[in-house]
């Protein structure tokens, strides 16, 4: 994942298809990240590309993981033919399964409290 430095900050945070190329084991950075950098009141855009199985290992999920996005990043350090046929492979398989509707455009649009708070209370 790219860096943010610690004192950039914004009122509103989109990312747009960065959230299905990260890996699950990236998530609390990821959002840990946007948290961060979300200023007070500032709305967070979340759009990406999921399945209904919820990404469960699979004979696609593992072609996937293997060949499109290694390591949970893109591909892009690979270069040729064979990455090129993959990337064709990988996104007819994403028009078909878009389609066939077992793949969706999902967008989530949150906005944290302005203050957040901790109650304790006093046991006796």
């Amino acid at each position: 994942m790219g860096s943010i430095e610690q004192d950039d900050s914004s009122q509103d945070v989109a990312l747009i298809g960065m959230f299905e190329h990260i890996g699950v084991r990236n998530f609390p950075t990821y959002f840990g990240t946007v948290r961060r950098v979300l200023k007070p009141g500032g709305l967070f855009l979340n759009h990406g590309i999921s399945s209904e199985t919820g990404w469960q290992r699979s004979p696609l999920t593992r072609f996937m993981n293997r060949y499109i996005f290694p390591d949970g990043e893109l591909a892009i350090r690979y270069s040729g033919e064979v990455t090129y046929r993959l990337w064709r492979l990988y996104l007819a398989g994403c028009a078909f399964y878009f389609d066939e509707g077992s793949i969706g455009l999902y967008q989530v649009l949150g906005r944290p409290p302005a203050s957040v708070t901790t109650r304790t209370t006093a046991t006796g």
